[in-house]
């Protein structure tokens, strides 16, 4: 008699994203007032408020350079 194998767990998107997931608190506006140049760090901080353009968890806390501003 053949025995199944399980597939394991599911590896999703948002897998262990839990404490990163969760902010309650409105933005404000300088948020969005804030201008950024070239050449610049910036640090990437997950924002779960906004689901279009999530980056993935494993950049959150990350400081990369600003490429292009458009």
């Amino acid at each position: 008699m053949a025995t199944k194998k399980s597939h394991g767990r599911s590896h999703g998107f948002k897998h262990k994203a839990r404490s990163v997931m969760t902010k309650t608190a409105p933005r404000g506006v300088s948020f969005l007032l804030r201008e950024y140049h070239e050449g610049e760090q910036a640090l990437v901080i997950i924002d779960p408020r906004q689901h279009k353009g999530l980056p993935h968890r494993r950049y959150h806390g990350k400081v990369g350079n600003i490429t292009h501003v458009g």
